[in-house]
């Protein structure tokens, strides 16, 4: 007769024992490198301003790697300003980008949802007009300098893409802030989006790297939310698509 032993025994389970330590939390910090220059993102730093640049730099960064710029100058008579946050020049279209964040740190996530999404909104706006400003700057032909003083020379042959980009769109009602985009493509002839950071990586996917495929992707984006009339676009490549 078979005799199952194992059934009859009760060995005593492994055990491992693991020391567990809490500290404090030290995040890390990334640095990207370009050509002749780098940014560097930490998500803990108190200037979230600063940091929501430095990503989207970073992110444009194999795109457009030697014509981006952050924090380019423009000339106006005899006083000198920023133009924009970061600028991307290419023979296929220019982007201007103003970036607008959520000040989490500074509030110690202690505002009301209802008052974070009102500050969205006004700085989105805010961004709308400080690209009003950049975009006849430009078809002024005032001089363009960079952060170094390098003199820029802009080609103003196409149409140029002002881009707003926050922290984060939430899924409310940005009616007012669409009709703003709008109105200021009425008044200079260019192209206006607002999105945040998470669209701008998933249409820079979208377009795999290449400038020229980046613009086409913001256009036909662009398209479609004036069709649709809102801002509450997520793009998202189609299968098998070549763009």
């Amino acid at each position: 007769m078979y005799e199952n032993s194992t059934a009859e025994k009760n060995p005593e389970l492994a055990a491992v024992k693991i020391p567990v330590k809490l500290v404090d939390w030290h995040p890390n910090f990334l640095s990207y490198v370009g050509i002749g220059t780098y940014q560097t993102v930490q998500v803990d730093h108190p200037d979230e301003g600063g940091m929501l640049e430095n990503s989207v730099w970073a992110a444009l960064s194999s795109v457009y790697p030697a014509q981006l710029y952050k924090s380019p100058a423009v000339e106006n008579g005899e006083k000198t300003r920023e133009l924009t946050d970061v600028l991307a020049l290419s023979s296929h279209g220019n982007v201007l980008i103003e970036t607008k964040d959520l000040a989490m740190l500074a509030s110690k996530g202690s505002r009301a949802h209802a008052r974070r999404v009102s500050g969205v909104k006004k700085q989105a706006l805010k961004g709308g007009t400080q690209l009003v400003g950049a975009a006849k700057a430009l078809r002024r032909n005032c001089k363009i300098s960079s952060s170094e003083g390098k003199v820029l020379n802009v080609d103003l042959s196409d149409k140029l893409h002002c881009v707003v980009i926050v922290s984060e769109l939430f899924a409310e009602n940005w009616d007012e802030v669409y009709e703003a985009a709008a109105s200021a493509m009425r008044e200079t002839g260019e192209l206006f989006h607002v999105i945040d950071y998470r669209e701008l990586v998933a249409v820079l996917k979208i377009a795999r790297g290449r400038d020229g495929t980046l613009q086409t992707v913001l256009t036909k984006r662009l398209e479609h939310v004036l069709r649709q009339q809102t801002l509450n676009v997520r793009s998202r490549q189609a299968p098998n698509s070549s763009v």
